[in-house]
């Protein structure tokens, strides 16, 4: 695949981008040939799921995502190419105008973020507790790992200093981000590690650092994995 996509394929990464990042191919009318093309270029992923039909048969039918590099595209490539029409054309002018918003302002970090944080709610507020468990705060996790993609360049198992990540998601209280970066590193999806180096430690670094259970102090995380 060429490094300028085609409309096709354009027009189906900002699909998926509206439906939230994943969608079922028929959903988003996605033809097979820039979907697997976008496949080949590593843009989205490709699976079968399970989805249940009118008839209430269970059937495997084709679902898409945006991998972390596709998000990481969208977000350079914020524009909707060879608008055709009015509303087109103005899609494309709101594009850019968010692009410059995402750009000036740190408290939405990327397209990413911003996605998963206007997302409508699906279940309402006044429904009914299940059982005693704290449901985990996918919402949360999602900008956090958001947030670590954009710092880290699009690329997982990059060095992110938390006081960079703070400073990403100064709307999220301190406390409530410690406890969420916690979560996800007991989980294993970030891996958080002290700078050995108190040359390299400012007064942010220090300020930021989340203590482990020895109480040592910890500046930076690495998400998706160490790089070996």
């Amino acid at each position: 695949m060429n490094d300028q996509l085609t409309t096709a394929e354009h027009r189906l990464l900002w699909a998926l981008v509206a439906s939230g990042g994943e969608g079922f191919n028929d959903d988003l009318g996605a033809a097979k040939k820039p979907r697997e093309s976008l496949k080949r270029a590593r843009l989205i992923e490709v699976e079968k799921r399970v989805r249940p039909s009118r008839s209430k048969r269970k059937m495997k039918v084709t679902f898409l995502r945006l991998t972390d590099a596709g998000w990481a595209r969208c977000n350079e490539d914020m524009a909707w190419h060879k608008p055709r029409g009015r509303a087109e054309r103005f899609l494309h002018a709101l594009l850019q105008r968010l692009k410059v918003l995402f750009e000036r302002q740190n408290g939405v970090a990327s397209l990413a973020d911003f996605i998963v944080t206007s997302a409508p709610e699906t279940v309402s507020s006044s429904a009914p507790p299940t059982g005693n468990k704290v449901p985990p705060n996918t919402n949360l996790d999602a900008r956090i790992r958001a947030a670590c993609l954009e710092l880290g360049g699009g690329r997982e198992a990059v060095r992110v200093r938390l006081a960079d990540l703070r400073k990403r998601l100064a709307d999220v209280p301190a406390d409530e981000l410690t406890a969420g970066a916690r979560e996800l590193s007991r989980r294993g999806e970030l891996t958080l590690y002290p700078l050995d180096d108190p040359r390299q430690i400012t007064p942010d670094d220090e300020a930021a650092a989340i203590r482990s259970s020895t109480d040592v102090p910890q500046h930076i995380l690495y998400y998706g994995g160490i790089p070996s």
